[in-house]
C-alpha cells in the first residue's frame, strides 16, 4: 500500500489529516498522495462556477491553490502529492472515481470536537471499495500498537494480506483479539451451568484463535486476548480494551460472520467509526 487519498472539507479538521499523513510517510514508503476536495454545492447545480462570478479565478482552482499552500506548509513536496477538486458528477460520480483509481487506501477525518454531521464520509466509507483509514482531530497516529479484532470470518483474512502485504508496516505489538459470547436466552434454564458453559465457549474460541494466529502471522509475535462480551456490545469490548491498553490503531473488516451480505458495513465497524469513538480505525474490505 503506497498510495494514499486523502479527502479535505476546508474545515480546521484538514491540519489533523495533514499531520497524520505526514506521520505516517515518515513510518512507511509512501509512492503518492492526492488530497480531494468534494465541492458539495454540485449536488444542486450543474454549473457551480456559475454561483461564483465574482471570483478571480474559476472555484476550483482557487481551492486548488489553497490545499496545495497548506500542503506544503506541512512539508509535502509539490512533485509528490497532487489536489483533486471533484466540482461535477455528484457522489456517485466521485465514488466511481475513487474505485477506479490507483489509490490503495483513503483517509477520512471524524470530527470528535469539531461540529460535523459526518454524512459525507459516512455515505462514501459505505460504497469505496478501498481500505479506509479514519482519524480524529486528536489523533497522533502511530502503528507500534495495533489491536486486530477477529470473528475468524473472511474478512479478517483480508485484514491479514493487507498488514502481510505491507512491507513497511512494522508495528512492536500486533494483538489479536477476539470476542465471544453465549446467547444469554438460555441462562434461566441453565443458571448452575452457566459458567460452565462460558468456559466452553472461551475453550473453543481459544482453539480458533491459535489456529489463526498460527496461520496468519507464522513469523510474527501476536498477543492472543479473549473477552467474554457478557451484556456488552463486541464494539463496546474493542474500544474499551483499545483505549485501556493505549492501542495506536485498529484494524478490522469492515463486516463480521453474523452481519448480512447485503449489508455495506458491518454494526461493529459501524458503531467503532462514529463520532463518540475517539480512535484512529482502519476498516478493510
Amino acid at each position: 500500500m503506497a498510495k494514499l487519498l486523502v479527502f479535505l472539507d476546508l474545515t480546521p479538521m484538514d491540519s489533523s489529516l495533514m499531520e497524520n499523513v505526514k506521520r505516517i510517510t515518515n513510518e512507511m514508503s509512501i509512492e503518492k498522495i492526492g488530497f480531494c476536495h468534494y465541492v458539495e454545492i454540485q449536488e444542486v447545480t450543474d454549473n457551480v462556477n456559475s454561483y461564483f462570478k465574482d471570483l478571480d479565478a474559476p472555484l476550483d482552482e482557487i481551492l486548488r491553490d489553497e490545499i496545495t499552500e497548506t500542503a506544503e506548509q506541512f512539508g509535502f513536496l509539490p512533485d509528490n502529492f497532487e489536489v483533486l477538486i471533484h466540482i461535477r458528477g455528484g457522489k456517485d460520480s466521485l465514488t466511481d472515481w475513487v474505485n477506479n483509481s490507483e489509490y490503495d487506501l483513503c483517509i477520512f477525518g471524524k470530527k470528535v470536537i469539531h461540529v460535523g454531521t459526518g454524512v459525507f464520509s459516512g455515505r462514501l466509507c459505505r460504497l469505496v471499495e478501498k481500505p479506509i483509514l479514519f482519524v480524529t482531530e486528536s489523533t497522533l497516529i502511530s502503528m507500534d500498537r495495533v489491536l486486530v479484532p477477529t470473528e475468524f470470518s473472511h474478512y479478517s483474512k483480508k485484514v491479514v494480506n493487507l498488514i502481510n502485504g505491507l512491507k513497511d508496516f512494522k508495528p512492536k505489538d500486533i494483538t489479536a483479539l477476539h470476542v465471544y459470547h453465549v446467547p444469554p436466552a438460555y441462562f434461566p434454564f441453565i443458571s448452575e451451568q452457566s459458567d460452565d458453559l462460558i468456559e466452553k465457549a472461551k475453550a473453543h474460541a481459544r482453539k480458533k484463535m491459535d489456529h489463526f494466529v498460527e496461520k496468519s502471522f507464522p513469523n510474527r509475535h501476536v498477543q492472543r486476548e479473549l473477552i467474554y462480551a457478557g451484556e456488552n456490545t463486541t464494539a463496546k469490548v474493542i474500544f474499551d480494551y483499545a483505549v485501556t491498553h493505549h492501542m495506536d490503531l485498529v484494524i478490522m473488516g469492515v463486516k463480521g460472520k453474523t452481519d448480512d451480505d447485503n449489508i455495506l458495513i458491518g454494526s461493529v465497524s459501524e458503531n467503532l467509526i462514529k463520532r463518540d469513538k475517539n480512535i484512529p480505525v482502519l476498516l478493510v474490505k
